[in-house]
């Protein structure tokens, strides 16, 4: 109790609303990245014949799920 107004100290709570964005931020990302890696092996697995064509796809898809998760983040924020 504080002496000056009578009144018990106040405690912040311990789920503070940045920490719920950040694991939603967090948690969007990894479903994101998750979603793309699946749907370029799938590519990969049903259409990549030679070892030129699976490395460019490779860096597609670096590419592609580094701005896309971005992008998803971005639009969350």
């Amino acid at each position: 109790m504080n002496a000056s107004t009578g009144t018990d100290p106040q405690i912040a709570p311990s789920s503070s609303p940045w920490v719920r964005d950040l694991l939603g931020s967090a948690g969007a990302a990894a479903a994101t990245v998750l979603l793309l890696f699946l749907v370029f092996e799938g590519l990969e697995r049903s259409f990549v014949r030679s070892e030129a064509s699976r490395r460019l796809l490779h860096y597609a898809r670096g590419v592609s799920t580094g701005l896309v998760t971005a992008m998803v983040v971005g639009l969350l924020g």
